[in-house]
């Protein structure tokens, strides 16, 4: 008996030695695990701060990005309504003088018209004073009055 007591013994001492082996190896290990997760905690951590950093600058770029389009659409707005304008005034003045130079044309037809009659009285008034004339030469050509022309100075 004491035989197996003894191997009793040496089981239990045995197995209390593993015991203490298998605690301290887990013991190991949770302290490895938790070694590792705040590792790890430490990296997103530090990721998401990149990650925050890099969002925010994409974020005041695309801000920046949104004023200035809204800027240059209000540019475009006042340019349009400026260039609008000046058409307006363009078409105004085009009016205007499509009008002075059809006043212009039909002054300058009453003119001639009567320059021609202004000529007609004048050739009617010399031929009756050539008539009226006792030293009228019999070879003298009559000018016709539908041949003259407006130019005075020119026949």
């Amino acid at each position: 008996l004491s035989k197996m007591e003894s191997q009793s013994e040496s089981v239990k001492a045995e197995k209390h030695n593993w015991k203490k082996k298998h605690a301290r190896m887990e013991r190991l290990s949770y302290e490895l695990i938790e070694k590792m997760a705040a590792k790890v905690l430490e990296q997103l951590h530090c990721h998401s701060d990149t990650v925050k950093a890099e969002a925010d600058y994409w974020k005041c770029k695309c801000e920046q990005m949104g004023q200035l389009y809204h800027e240059k659409c209000q540019q475009l707005e006042e340019d349009k309504k400026t260039h609008k304008e000046g058409l307006a005034m363009m078409e105004d003045i085009l009016e205007e003088a499509t009008i002075k130079c059809q006043q212009l044309e039909e002054d300058e037809k009453k003119l001639n018209d009567m320059r021609v009659e202004k000529i007609v009285d004048l050739d009617t008034n010399s031929n009756a004073s050539f008539d009226a004339s006792p030293m009228q030469d019999s070879d003298s050509t009559v000018t016709d009055s539908s041949s003259l022309s407006g130019d005075v100075y020119a026949q």
